[in-house]
């Protein structure tokens, strides 16, 4: 089979190169805007002269969206608490975001007013002042770790066995095939 795929691509690339043989010398005009183009390219330049796309970006979007996600679904409901709580405590510091929960931990005061089901309460502030800090720390981390935009895209085929357009000799276009056979 390697070899079925060998003969492929040498057969393709003989004919593009062919054609190629017997197209004219591309014509390169100098003018003031030949340095730019609407497409961002240089007059005369081929595609393979072209810069690759950048593959990186300063923000890490999937992780940025998914602890600010975090950080919301932790923050809303211990608001809602707050607001309709008629403890003192919970009124004060709950509606500070992060360190809201760890107040609250902290200035209980069941010796004033007795708490019901305070093991409850201090596991549900516990988790919540944990995935509040989470979030927060990747919202942070987002800006400072770089998201990879890299996209695999095959015109035919998947990841084992793949073909597409390929540049041949120094006009030439073809089809290529890799993968494992």
């Amino acid at each position: 089979m390697r070899k079925l795929s060998f003969i492929i691509a040498t057969s393709v690339a003989w004919a593009s190169t062919a054609a190629a043989a017997d197209a004219p010398e591309p014509t390169v005009v100098d003018s003031p805007m030949s340095s730019s183009s609407p497409t961002g390219a240089a007059a005369g330049s081929r595609p393979s002269d072209l810069p690759a796309p950048d593959t990186t970006s300063l923000v890490n979007r999937p992780l940025l969206l998914t602890s600010t996600l975090v950080l919301a679904a932790a923050y809303v409901p211990v608001v809602a608490v707050a607001y309709t709580s008629d403890r003192q405590a919970d009124q004060k510091n709950l509606y500070y975001p992060i360190v809201g929960p760890w107040m609250n931990l902290a200035d209980r005061q069941c010796d004033v007013r007795p708490c019901n089901n305070e093991g409850v309460n201090k596991t549900l502030l516990i988790l919540d002042g944990v995935g509040q800090g989470v979030g927060a720390i990747g919202v942070v981390a987002s800006f400072f770790l770089p998201g990879k935009t890299t996209r695999h895209w095959y015109l035919v085929g998947n990841e084992r066995v793949h073909a597409g357009p390929s540049p041949i000799g120094t006009y030439g276009y073809g089809l290529g095939a890799a993968g494992q056979f």
